[in-house]
């Protein structure tokens, strides 16, 4: 099974259209987990995770859980300001409980990134981000499919 975890806020935007062609190329089953709807609580450095190995906030429980079991997970995701959106942010985050307990394993990452100008400074960032909270889950492969441009009328697929 894959695991998705979509980051816009908008239900029909570029982001959700990269997704959408994703999906369209698999055969395997999936589940989207919507990052505005989860409404993640922050982390708030408390250390909980480290002494019990999960977080004193439950509400990512099914979230973390589901990624656990799957193989591959899908990120789709805009970029706001060199970054992911904050309900984004705030999932990477709270998977500090990872880095007290890492997990192993051979995963695959896909990142699908929409930017309303070019992603030449903002996705290598993002990228290092995202390997830097999921190899503690394990995940060991990543891919990435930019759509760049989206502010503007024509945008244009980026390989």
């Amino acid at each position: 099974m894959i695991t998705v975890i979509m980051a816009s806020p908008r239900k029909n935007g570029f982001s959700s259209g990269l997704l959408t062609d994703f999906l369209n190329k698999t055969n395997e089953p999936y589940k989207i987990y919507n990052a505005y709807e989860l409404s993640a609580a922050p982390c708030i450095g408390c250390g909980y995770c480290k002494e019990n190995g999960n977080c004193v906030n439950r509400d990512l429980d099914e979230l973390f859980d589901s990624i656990l079991a799957s193989q591959r997970l899908v990120i789709a995701t805009p970029i706001y300001n060199f970054t992911v959106p904050s309900p984004l942010k705030a999932i990477f985050d709270r998977a500090q409980v990872f880095y007290e307990h890492p997990v192993q394993g051979n995963r695959k990452l896909h990142l699908l990134v929409s930017c309303g100008r070019s992603g030449e400074v903002s996705i290598p960032f993002t990228e290092k981000i995202v390997k830097t909270v999921f190899d503690n889950l394990g995940f060991s492969e990543y891919s990435t499919e930019i759509q760049n441009y989206t502010d503007d009328t024509e945008a244009k697929l980026c390989p």
